[in-house]
């Protein structure tokens, strides 16, 4: 964590009653970034279309920040699957699930921001197979802090019935 820290240095002389002191000031400083929206939710959208959402990037440090976005693989799930009716066979079928990369995209992916510098970033989301995806993005700065991301999105088809 980036920190302040003061304290005093105290100076004895051999065979002198005088001190002296001198003021000491320390300041830390790593590279953070402030991510604003915290996560990213595309709520549910129509099967084989997409959307964008976009979240801002300041480097909130003294220093420069190199940053890369990559997914948690191990913490990506998907929820609530669909089945589907089989065409002319009755039968039920289990939609399958897609990598977290296949379903969701970042731009750009890595970059470097100066101090005080923001930048958008694109998150798309691919939605297909009418299913939940509920992910983490892990933006790494190199030299600080992993940030973790949750994203969501969901996807249907539109389905109705006539009565007669």
């Amino acid at each position: 964590m980036s920190d302040k820290i003061s304290g005093k240095l105290t100076i004895a002389h051999a065979n002198h009653p005088h001190r002296d002191v001198v003021h000491l000031q320390g300041e830390v400083c790593f590279p953070n970034l402030q991510i604003l929206p915290p996560s990213i939710d595309f709520g549910c959208i129509l099967n084989d279309t997409s959307k964008k959402k976009y979240i801002v990037l300041t480097n909130i440090s003294e220093m420069a920040v190199n940053y890369e976005w990559s997914f948690l693989e191990e913490e990506t799930n998907q929820l609530n699957a669909v089945q589907e009716e089989d065409e002319g066979n009755g039968r039920r079928k289990k939609n399958k699930a897609l990598p977290i990369n296949e379903v969701f995209d970042i731009l750009p992916v890595s970059g470097r921001l100066e101090p005080g510098q923001q930048e958008n970033v694109e998150f798309t989301y691919q939605a297909g197979n009418a299913l939940l995806y509920n992910g983490i993005a892990v933006c790494s700065v190199d030299g600080g802090p992993d940030y973790e991301v949750p994203i969501i999105g969901d996807s249907s088809n539109v389905s109705f019935k006539l009565s007669t």
